[in-house]
């Protein structure tokens, strides 16, 4: 199969191309590191595989419509305890 058939396939069947289901994949990974750890954002950024932590800032506020800081600040401490 071509890879122009495959994104196709995979898009119909899902819904998503393979690249936003990547991309929501690792900002779920981010979103459990920031909740569960103390970690600073550049290595959050980095352990989910972002480019840098300025695309990791942008993506997730797009995602999530806040920043990963006052997501952590929010829910982290629900979570944690």
């Amino acid at each position: 199969m071509s890879q122009r058939s495959f994104l196709r396939h995979y898009r119909n069947h899902t819904g998503r191309t393979p690249s936003k289901v990547v991309e929501a994949l690792r900002l779920e990974a981010a979103r459990h590191l920031l909740l569960n750890t103390d970690h600073p954002m550049k290595d959050i950024a980095a352990r989910c595989g972002f480019g840098n932590e300025a695309t990791f800032l942008r993506r997730f506020a797009k995602s999530f419509g806040t920043s990963p800081g006052q997501h952590r600040a929010h829910f982290g401490s629900q979570m944690r305890g």
